[in-house]
């Protein structure tokens, strides 16, 4: 093996030029990601009577998998908005560039957690279809933003487009099946 762990990290950061600010920044948004994560699921309720409605539709995934991958999401796509959000002091045309991508983030989140009462509250699987693919639709903005500011976020923001569109599948094997 080689090096050690913190060297290794900061290899890893230079590579993707990725400051101590940004990190912090990063942080300190999968932390408030994390928060009203857990206060939207408290305030939905648990998913399980959904759940089941949805089982006997069609074959999904556990509901462990799926509540432990949103829980993922939610925390790296906060990081990956601190670590962009940290990068306003540019000047020019890059802030701009950050603006815009914070805006299509806020507003990807905000439809992102509206889907989420909309299944499990009120099972009303077209409505939180719809919200999912306008979330996909913004998401795509937001890759673009991102990437020219810190690839990196970017990169997260376009994973999170991937387990989107397993969600959205789901939402339609479930509303098709």
């Amino acid at each position: 093996m080689r090096g050690s762990f913190s060297g290794n990290l900061r290899r890893i950061l230079r590579r993707f030029d990725i400051q101590k600010q940004a990190l912090r920044c990063g942080y300190l948004g999968g932390f408030f990601m994390l928060l009203s994560f857990v206060l939207i699921r408290m305030l939905s309720g648990t998913p399980y009577r959904v759940y089941f409605y949805l089982r006997e539709v069609g074959d999904l995934l556990p509901l462990g998998i799926y509540a432990a991958m949103n829980l993922l999401f939610s925390v790296w796509l906060g990081i990956a908005f601190g670590m962009v959000f940290s990068c306003r002091s540019c000047c020019g045309r890059r802030r701009a560039e950050v603006y815009r991508g914070g805006m299509l983030f806020i507003f990807m989140t905000v439809l992102w957690y509206a889907a989420y009462p909309l299944v499990v509250r009120g099972n009303l699987l077209l409505l939180a279809l719809i919200c999912l693919i306008a979330v996909c639709v913004i998401g795509i903005g937001c890759v673009v933003s991102f990437f020219r500011i810190l690839p990196i976020s970017g990169w997260i923001v376009f994973l999170y487009l991937i387990w989107l569109g397993v969600l959205i599948f789901t939402l339609l094997h479930c509303l098709l099946g």
